[in-house]
């Protein structure tokens, strides 16, 4: 009887602990089989997607930390691409990356934005990104080979808020 009792503790305490660690995370991110999907919750929410095969790639989105609507995104992101541009244009960084940047529209069925796209003279691109669903703005890059670009705005494209 006590065995009994102390197993029902233990369970209890177990199912209490996992529910206590368990992060719900609130997007549901919806990628192909060939991305490594990461999620870190501590304090503020950050989804790091990598894949391997045609070339390094790394996806890597979070929630912006401060209140922000989608209207703002024009601004917030080419400051940052301004920023960013500014400190490429000189020294050896110079060499790597193109002058410039291109701006290109994100229209996801739930979230949509904006991304800031620099190339460099090797194949890659870096780019910085910034989407909202109207609650909130989520900011990223994406770093690596030019056509896979196409398949990160997928992703992006397919991002949903978690229900539960």
């Amino acid at each position: 009887m006590a065995s009994l009792k102390r197993f029902g503790l233990a369970t209890f305490l177990l199912l209490a602990m996992s529910s206590v660690f368990a992060q719900e995370q609130p997007l549901i991110v919806d990628a192909e089989p060939a991305w490594d999907i990461e999620y870190f919750g501590d304090k503020v929410p950050f989804y790091s997607l990598t894949r391997q095969d045609n070339g390094d790639s790394q996806l890597m989105f979070h929630r912006w930390p401060v209140r922000g609507s989608k209207e703002q995104i024009p601004t917030l992101l080419g400051d940052i691409a301004q920023r960013f541009a500014e400190e490429m244009g000189s020294g050896w960084t110079k060499l790597v990356i193109k002058d410039g940047y291109a701006l290109e529209s994100i229209a996801g069925n739930e979230f949509s934005g904006e991304a800031a796209i620099f190339s460099s003279r090797l194949g890659f691109v870096q780019t910085m990104f910034m989407i909202s669903d109207g609650d909130g703005l989520w900011f990223g890059q994406f770093n690596g080979p030019k056509a896979m670009w196409s398949e990160a705005v997928a992703v992006l494209n397919n991002l949903q808020r978690n229900p539960g």
